[in-house]
């Protein structure tokens, strides 16, 4: 079947200028231009416009869909998984959620009792969730399904004390990040070493095992992703260069 830009819009509730934007950069060309200088979309092109959407729902850039879609060894199908994987997570995210909601209304109303533990479990999951969603298909292929599912596991039985000094730490790495930019310090100073022995701790708290290489591998990637960057830049410009250029001087 054959649609005309008017009516693949309608279909896929893509606008028509967002149509005629995504054939201008290369994304979604048209099977066919008449002589009139319509555009029309045949089964192919439908398709191409269902990955594109689904890459955006994924937080793909316009740019690193263009690659993946153009890459030879590229597999829908592979994707598709991925991202059935993320949402299955989130699924479940939202009903811990929802059960530590239920269950928090009935503490606060006096007919159950809750453990310290029990009132932070659904913020755990969430923070695994968001790690999933985020780098979840980078640091797999990196580390591998079981390493990953250990240190899930890991932050799901940690003790409410634990992970309060989890996001503790977290919090001083970033003050100190910070202070690094700031006032311009070398690699070689004491607030870099600081700055190094609390990545490594806060990475401990999640890893099974804690190594250099492991280490140095991570931050690698940082600056090859803007969504790592965007973890650690939004406390202040800069602060994803600095922890890579610190890690990987050790």
């Amino acid at each position: 079947m054959e649609y005309s830009i008017e009516e693949l819009a309608r279909l896929s509730g893509v606008s028509s200028r967002t149509l005629r934007y995504y054939h201008q950069q290369g994304l979604l060309l048209p099977q066919r231009v008449g002589a009139n200088g319509y555009r029309y979309y045949g089964p192919q092109e439908v398709d191409c416009l269902q990955q594109i959407l689904f890459f955006k729902r994924m937080g793909f850039s316009l740019a690193q869909i263009k690659v993946a879609l153009a890459a030879d060894n590229f597999d829908f199908v592979t994707v598709l998984g991925q991202q059935k994987v993320q949402l299955e997570a989130q699924r479940e995210v939202l009903n811990q959620m929802l059960a530590t909601v239920e269950q928090t209304i009935r503490y606060y109303k006096g007919e159950e009792k809750m453990t310290d533990e029990a009132k932070f479990a659904a913020f755990k999951e969430q923070q695994i969730a968001d790690n999933e969603k985020k780098f979840g298909a980078e640091i797999r292929a990196k580390y591998g399904e079981t390493t990953i599912d250990e240190s899930n596991a890991k932050l799901r039985g940690m003790s409410l004390t634990t992970y309060q000094e989890m996001q503790a730490i977290e919090g001083k790495l970033m003050e100190q990040l910070q202070k690094f930019v700031a006032e311009n310090l070398a690699v070689t100073s004491e607030v870099a070493e600081e700055i190094y022995q609390l990545h490594r701790q806060w990475l401990t708290y999640s890893w099974p095992d804690y190594s250099l290489a492991a280490h140095q591998g991570l931050v690698a990637m940082y600056l090859s992703d803007e969504r790592f960057q965007k973890y650690y830049d939004r406390f202040g410009a800069g602060l994803t260069q600095a922890l890579v250029d610190i890690v990987l001087s050790r």
